[in-house]
């Protein structure tokens, strides 16, 4: 950078304007900044005087900080982190298109989150509450060390107090001149700015020479003046509906206007305005260039603002809320002193109770025993005196118990902010729940209304440098409002024509506030699901069933509502990319419909085609019935006959075998009756025998017994 560097004496003329303006603005904000600074030091938990803590510290007393307030401001910021007003584009004119104005909306947010911006205005929000102002800056700078191409960014200023701003609106819109400082350490100033003075051989003149409060014995003081300045010029309207200025038109520009035919149709004097940016010290210029937007990109966030007596104050939520916390904190002391002099519980014995246990007695009012022992003792007429008993301390008095509680209420009612804590218990429905945050909003709505100000006076900022810092072909990555990337081309040339052109037409800033893209969606979400039992989800699952499951907290939803949305006509006109001219979307919406059109039609013929087909197919289910009736009768005729037939043979062959088994019972009969007569027979014979031989012996024995005669 040695090179870019200007070598001039402190008598420069920018710098001596530097320094002017310096020394006014700060004459100037003199009382702001002591009791911004008091604030802030208040809101960290410095909140004893100094004076009291002096007094208090020589005293050895106590100083209790209960620093409710804190709380409060970490809810009112949290409050703004879960709700952050987003800022959007759109089309202000007639040469501004939607398609465009969605690019540029998608580059604003892809800028803030590239640049984590969210950090810029948290530290600058922050600051506003609790000291009465903050500031974040809109920076320009090449995307890498290696490339040309540069990006808009936005970065937090940490120190409130280093910035010197004029004007009077609430969001900077009007400053004409500002500083922003920064203490440098010196070896990287050297490693910056090699061939620059750091001011090692500066003579420190004295405390009337405010140069001496720009070098330090190891910091200098590095400065960046943003400064405006008017020149006369006149603009020149065409025919074509550009305008352009005088100073910037040349021979090949009129020559290319005879060429085209292009007449210039009015003009006027105005004050052309630029914004000039110098980096300086107290001693030299460092850089300069001009600023290529129309405002100083320092932008600031105001609390609260009020004119008395013609001085503009500004202030944030802990100036009205000191006297509360500091009731709070005397009363919290009070309390706490009250309780820590009050004297130890006592004991009241009598006379020899504590005999042989004097230690265990000396100590009972320190030590945490579980048991005490005594002496039992008599009194004079022989009664037992009864054990030693403890002596209660007084409790704090009424009064600063009552104190310490209208100081809490004070401070939740001087917010203007419910704590949360004072909440009667037991259930608490949703509406009063709601109410109650309502209410609290709406105490600190205008700090989130002033940060919605100021962040729509950074995105006229940005929108404006948008055409001047991106300019060429380039791809960017542009950000949806359902937080998804994308990559599209700008200022794209194709053919005669170039889409995503930055630089035709005028854009708007517009900034939501309330709930986020996910907070919506989950709300729209059980919405929906809560609309399908009704006519209407009835309509909107036949319209838009992508858009019901894309909004549903699934695994895969997206992978769903893209099939659901490759079939669904309504959803394909969506798609179109952002650049298609009006006309080329107007014609293909009329092509779709006349293709929704053919589908109807086509349906339409499917459902007679799908009828006629229906009628045949009844035929053609009756004749099979008809057959399989008949089949089924012949077949059942079959099984008739065969089981008739199998019916015959089995009574023809029970009959047979009837037949033989009689015949085998009768061969068995006779067989029998034969045997029996054959026996019968037998045994006729054998007696006939038996006879024949008795004759035979009673002849033998009669011939024997005339023998024996003889």
């Amino acid at each position: 950078m040695a090179s870019d560097m200007q070598q001039m004496p402190s008598g420069d003329p920018r710098i001596v304007a530097a320094r002017e303006f310096l020394r006014s603005q700060s004459d100037i904000e003199s009382t702001n900044r002591i009791m911004a600074k008091d604030d802030l030091r208040f809101s960290y938990g410095d909140q004893w005087p100094e004076y009291v803590q002096a007094q208090r510290t020589v005293e050895n007393r106590p100083m209790i900080t209960n620093n409710r307030l804190g709380a409060y401001i970490r809810r009112v910021c949290n409050n703004q982190r879960q709700q952050r007003p987003r800022i959007r584009a759109q089309a202000a004119d007639g040469r501004a298109s939607r398609g465009v104005a969605k690019v540029i909306s998608g580059m604003l947010r892809s800028i803030q989150s590239h640049s984590q911006a969210d950090t810029a205005f948290d530290t600058a929000y922050e600051s506003g509450i609790r000291g009465g102002w903050g500031y974040w800056r809109v920076v320009t700078r090449y995307c890498r060390d290696s490339s040309f191409d540069q990006e808009i960014g936005i970065e937090p200023i940490d120190n409130p107090f280093s910035v010197y701003q004029d004007g009077f609106a609430i969001d900077g819109s009007d400053a004409e001149n500002t500083i922003v400082t920064d203490l440098m350490p010196k070896a990287k100033f050297r490693q910056l700015y090699p061939d620059a003075d750091d001011g090692a051989n500066f003579p420190m003149m004295g405390n009337g020479d405010d140069i001496g409060a720009w070098i330090e014995r190891e910091y200098i003081r590095v400065a960046e003046h943003f400064y405006t300045r008017r020149t006369p010029d006149t603009l020149i309207g065409l025919s074509t509906g550009d305008t352009m200025f005088a100073s910037e038109v040349t021979q090949q520009v009129i020559a290319l206007w005879d060429m085209s035919r292009i007449e210039v149709v009015r003009e006027r004097l105005v004050q052309r305005k630029r914004i000039k940016w110098v980096k300086l010290t107290a001693l030299e210029v460092l850089e300069e260039r001009d600023w290529p937007g129309r405002w100083i990109p320092v932008v600031p966030v105001v609390g609260l603002v009020e004119i008395r007596d013609g001085y503009r104050y500004k202030f944030g939520l802990t100036r009205d809320a000191k006297d509360p916390q500091r009731m709070a904190n005397f009363w919290n002391t009070a309390a706490t002193e009250w309780i820590g002099a009050a004297p130890k519980a006592k004991w009241l014995k009598a006379e020899g109770q504590d005999e042989g246990y004097e230690q265990e007695w000396r100590t009972a009012n320190v030590d945490s025993r579980p048991s005490l022992t005594y002496k039992p003792v008599t009194d004079q007429n022989g009664q037992t005196l009864p054990p030693p008993q403890r002596i209660q301390p007084e409790p704090p008095p009424e009064g600063i118990v009552t104190m310490l509680q209208t100081a809490n209420n004070d401070l939740s009612a001087v917010l203007g902010i419910v704590d949360p804590a004072m909440r009667i218990g037991g259930n608490v429905s949703g509406k009063a729940l709601n109410a109650e945050r309502l209410q609290s909003d709406e105490g600190t709505f205008n700090f989130t209304d002033n940060l919605t100000r100021s962040m729509h006076h950074t995105g006229d900022i940005i929108i404006d440098l948008i055409p001047k810092i991106y300019t060429g072909e380039r791809v960017m990555r542009i950000i949806g409002e359902d937080s998804r990337d994308s990559l599209v081309t700008i200022n794209q040339t194709a053919g005669d024509k170039v889409i995503n052109d930055l630089t035709v037409g005028e854009y708007a800033i517009e900034v939501d506030a309330g709930p986020g893209y996910e907070s919506r969606r989950q709300q729209s979400s059980e919405t929906l699901v809560g609309l399908m039992d009704t006519p209407l989800g009835v309509q909107i699952a036949e319209k838009a069933p992508d858009v019901v499951i894309r909004d549903m907290d699934l695994v895969g939803a997206d992978a769903i509502a893209d099939r659901l949305a490759a079939a669904n006509p309504l959803a394909q006109q969506d798609e179109l990319p952002a650049d298609f001219p009006d006309e080329a979307k107007a014609m293909i919406q009329g092509l779709r419909n006349a293709m929704t059109g053919l589908q109807q039609q086509l349906e339409q013929a499917n459902m007679v085609i799908k009828t006629r087909a229906d009628v045949e197919g009844m035929k053609s289910a009756a004749a099979t019935h008809r057959e399989q009736i008949k089949a089924d009768t012949e077949r059942h005729s079959d099984r008739l006959w065969a089981q008739e037939e199998r019916d015959q043979f089995e009574s023809v062959e029970r009959t047979r075998r009837h037949e033989a088994a009689i015949r085998r019972e009768t061969a068995l009969d006779v067989a029998e009756l034969n045997a029996i007569a054959d026996i019968v027979v037998q045994r006729m014979r054998g007696v006939d025998a038996a006879r024949d031989r008795d004759v035979e012996l009673r002849k033998i024995d009669q011939a024997v017994e005339s023998a024996s005669d003889d």
